[in-house]
């Protein structure tokens, strides 16, 4: 059952003041709805640093730098190959850099930090190793193949590679080559430790770069 509507409802002044409410919910929830969309699109990094003190946990969780989005086309490039003689500079120009592999220092005492991208690079190099060499899984190796699972995982790469492939068997399959994926601007984590290498910081300290077939990734002492 409903309620009796009674005539004053129908008022000018009540429609004018509805109009007026409807109107101004409308815009209240289309500021809400575009602050939101601001906020997912800001940077969630926490660029500025100098509150830390770099001391104990004191410290972001992240490279404090902000990473565009970048596309990338998966190319099934020879530059990378698995035992060419080529293959070796180049695999290890992943994560080489003159002063220390992939590390950098910050806060006010210079404190080192390794940068997961880097160390996934390495990890990467180690596998590679294992296998040219027919070695068997030491704790090296197992810790790498862990970190590499984990990191995929966290990476949650949803990107769809179609299955339009066959090979000589017959087989249909996907092998990723041309799909386009939406990535981080990686070439700015590559300049970001570059400039941070060039630092005074790293002056006042012992340093020197490791050895290129360096099995571990070590970090030249303070």
């Amino acid at each position: 059952m409903f309620a009796r509507t009674t005539g004053t409802l129908g008022t000018p002044l009540t429609i004018a003041l509805a109009a007026l409410v409807a109107s101004i919910s409308v815009n209240v929830f289309t500021f809400l709805s575009l602050s939101r969309q601001q906020v997912m699109c800001e940077p969630t990094a926490d660029l500025d640093d100098s509150h830390y003190s770099y001391v104990g946990s004191d410290h972001p969780a992240r490279l404090p730098i902000y990473l565009p989005p970048v596309q990338l086309a998966i190319e099934d490039t020879m530059l990378f190959g698995l035992s060419d003689t080529e293959a070796w500079p180049t695999w290890r120009s992943t994560d080489y850099f003159p002063v220390a592999n992939g590390f950098v220092r910050l806060g006010p005492q210079g404190r080192a930090f390794g940068i997961s991208m880097f160390h996934q690079m390495h990890c990467l190099q180690m596998i590679r190793g294992a296998v040219l060499d027919n070695q068997r899984a030491n704790s090296h190796t197992r810790h790498c193949f862990n970190l590499m699972r984990q990191a995929i995982l966290c990476a949650a790469d949803t990107t769809l590679d179609p299955l339009d492939k066959v090979d000589d068997n017959s087989n249909v399959g996907a092998d990723g080559v041309g799909v386009v994926h939406q990535c981080k601007d990686w070439e700015k984590v590559y300049q970001y430790v570059i400039e941070n290498q060039g630092l005074e910081i790293w002056n006042q300290t012992s340093t020197k770069a490791p050895a290129p077939a360096s099995p571990m990734m070590s970090m030249p002492p303070m």
